[in-house]
């Protein structure tokens, strides 16, 4: 008799505990349904989050960003187009000098228009918040106080003389997620000594730390494929022989600039990967110029009024000639094209760019009327 209630009081438990879990709803299953809008919601009966819970992003977009504080009482913004953001477009009525820019009403900051700051020259600190995404030309130029910065990692462009002429501007610290400086954007940043680039800058905009005449230390990360014309003309770096080998000035394995005198036969050196827009500029003297299977990116003008250059030997691994690269090279007769059968990238991706150029591409670019 005791075995036979203990086998009915188990059975009773085993009932009770499947009846428990059919009321019970997992996450790992059916914890979304949507509401009348078709967005996800969690289902009002759930109860337990299972192990497998993945948020349904159905674009796969990064979610914005959460201001962690108000941004400093007094400066001026004006929301964007859909109204879930805004734009700092002015110190407004702020005094104030040393700044946050984060959130304004409970929403990101994301922007900082052209000329927000210029010369506001009581500015000492600025705070950026996480949702920042570009700085705007002229934003803070002329800020003569304004002695460190830090960028946060949602920041991908600084636009053309955004920090011209901030001479005490002694720090700054770059994040990865820069993917553009502007031209002029660090100018006259007399008080800057070494700058560290990040992993995924690519562009390099003309004269970008021109006379930063304490600037002795730079560092590029080999995602970059154009440096504009002077970027770097002018600073420590730049003006210290020591840092030229046989006529030519490079920083890691970008190719800056090169000495006028250079002349006849000339081999560009192997460890170039990126050639700086005017670069060779008016080198009259180079008659045969060999480039190395390195190379990867010859800026715009680079070569522009090499008149007495008649051959060029290239690779095909090339995968960029810019704008007028071999301009008013007339005397050119030969272009000797070396075949790899390397190939750069995968054919089949969707970044097109990582490609090399075709023989034919390459042959119009450095000999246009051929």
């Amino acid at each position: 008799m005791k075995r036979f209630l203990a086998l009915i009081l188990s059975l009773l438990f085993v009932l009770g505990a499947l009846l428990a879990c059919g009321k019970k709803k997992s996450a790992d299953t059916d914890a979304y349904k949507q509401n009348a809008e078709g967005e996800n919601t969690l289902d009002d009966e759930l109860t337990e989050l299972g192990e497998n819970v993945v948020y349904d992003n159905k674009d796969d977009e990064p979610q914005p960003h959460v201001p962690k504080a108000e941004s400093t009482a007094g400066l001026a913004f004006e929301p964007t187009a859909d109204g879930r953001e805004y734009v700092l477009t002015g110190k407004g009525t702020c005094s104030a000098v040393n700044i946050v820019i984060d959130g304004y009403n409970d929403l990101p900051v994301t922007a900082i228009a052209p000329s927000a700051f210029t010369d506001f020259t009581s500015l000492i600190g600025v705070s950026l918040g996480g949702g920042i995404k570009s700085i705007g030309p002229d934003a803070f130029s002329g800020c003569t106080s304004l002695a460190n910065i830090i960028f946060p990692a949602s920041l991908t462009n600084i636009g053309e003389g955004a920090f011209r002429g901030c001479s005490a501007l002694a720090n700054v610290t770059f994040s990865e997620g820069i993917e553009r400086i502007g031209a002029w954007a660090f100018s006259n940043c007399t008080s800057l000594t070494r700058i560290s680039l990040p992993e995924g800058l690519k562009d390099i905009g003309g004269s970008a730390f021109y006379s930063c005449e304490k600037l002795m230390s730079i560092t590029l990360p080999d995602t970059v494929t154009k440096i504009g014309n002077s970027a770097f003309y002018n600073t420590e770096y730049y003006n210290d022989a020591k840092n030229w080998s046989k006529e030519v000035l490079l920083i890691g394995d970008c190719l800056i600039d090169v000495k006028k005198s250079v002349e006849g036969q000339y081999y560009v050196l192997p460890q170039a990967r990126v050639i700086a827009d005017g670069a060779f500029y008016a080198c009259k003297g180079i008659t045969t110029l060999s480039l190395p299977m390195d190379l990867t990116h010859i800026g715009d003008y680079a070569f522009y009024s090499c008149s007495a250059l008649e051959s060029v030997e290239i690779y095909d691994t090339v995968i960029s000639i810019g704008a007028s690269a071999f301009a008013d090279c007339s005397a050119i007769k030969e272009v000797n094209i070396v075949k790899t059968g390397e190939w750069v990238g995968d054919e089949n991706a969707e970044n097109k760019g990582n490609l090399p150029m075709s023989n034919d591409e390459i042959l119009k670019a450095i000999k246009p009327q051929a």
